[in-house]
Order: C-alpha cells, then structure tokens, then sequence
C-alpha cells in the first residue's frame, strides 16, 4: 500500500514550510526538495501506522537558504497513519526533540 512516490508538505513549530517529494519502496525512503536529500526507512504495522527515521542533509549551498528545522544535518522519527492515497506524520529531530515536524503526503505515482 505505501510503495510509491509521494508529493510532502511539511511545517514545523518554528514557523517554518517546506514541499519535496519521496519514494517509499521495499522499506527504504529516498527524497529530498531543493536544497536537503531524504534518506531513511519505514516500517508499517497491522493498523496501518508507519514509523520512519530518515536522515536529511544539506546538499545544495544556496545563499540564506536553510532547513525549515534551522538545521543542515539531523535525523527525524516520525509516525502516523497512511491510507492507499496519503499519509499524515508528525515526529521530531532526534538530536534536538524540541524541534517538531507535521508531514502531509499526497500519493502521486505508482513505482514501475
């Protein structure tokens, strides 16, 4: 059911947004937007909760651009629910758990 591309969207308790995309294949993640790469796992139980811990870097150096955690290398784990067509998380910087983040993600594309 999770396999696919999906479109995020994403805010956070600084006041800070953000949009990307990610693949959800074979329990891996692979992602990123303009300036910061995705890369993690996820597992999904009976009930349909996934559980995700990705690791996000800095990869573009772009002028006063900067994460909408205010960070340019950390790890979150994050959890919520996941239908056939989208998923909505929340969770938090694993270094800094005081830093919080809402996931909204919008199935785009079945995987070939």
């Amino acid at each position: 059911m999770i396999e696919a591309l999906w479109s995020v969207d994403f805010s956070t308790n600084l006041g800070m947004y953000g949009f990307g995309v990610a693949v959800f294949e074979t329990h891996r993640i692979l992602g990123g937007d303009s300036g910061m790469t995705y890369v993690g796992s996820y597992e999904v139980d009976h009930d349909n909760t996934v559980h995700c811990k990705i690791h996000v870097q800095k990869y573009a150096d772009i002028p006063d651009m900067n994460s909408s955690l205010g960070l340019d290398d950390f790890n979150l784990e994050m959890t919520g629910k996941v239908t056939h067509e989208e998923m909505n998380l929340s969770g938090h910087v694993v270094e800094d758990t005081s830093r919080q983040i809402n996931i909204h993600a919008i199935r785009r594309a079945e995987l070939p």
